[in-house]
């Protein structure tokens, strides 16, 4: 479980990063979000919510830090803390539209 959430997050992090290069709805920037998508639906089917946060420069998921959280908490979780937060929390049944409105607003963070 914990490499589909560090793999979930990588592409997050992408996401935001393809926001910077592309328009919305450039063909790489929908993969991005397909594949996400399609991530956390797969950690839906265990968890009824997924819950990260930041900590002394690891992401911590399920009480451990992910194995490539130095990268992520420079990355995503930089942005995250630029808009206020230093939790993330993922909900059983989030849809692409509300994905991407996420990434969008992180992006427009960075």
């Amino acid at each position: 479980m914990i490499e589909k959430v560090e793999s979930l997050l990588r592409e997050m992090q992408t996401g935001v990063g393809l926001r910077l290069l592309y328009p919305a709805e450039h063909p790489r920037i929908r993969q991005n979000l397909a594949g996400a998508l399609s991530l956390l639906r797969e950690i839906g089917q265990s968890l009824p919510a997924l819950s990260v946060f930041c900590a002394d420069e690891r992401v911590v998921f399920d009480e451990a830090p992910l194995p490539g959280s130095a990268a992520l908490a420079h990355g995503l979780f930089t942005t995250l803390r630029a808009c206020g937060y230093d939790q993330l929390t993922l909900r059983r049944g989030v849809g692409p539209e509300e994905l991407d409105e996420l990434l969008g607003t992180l992006a427009e963070a960075v």
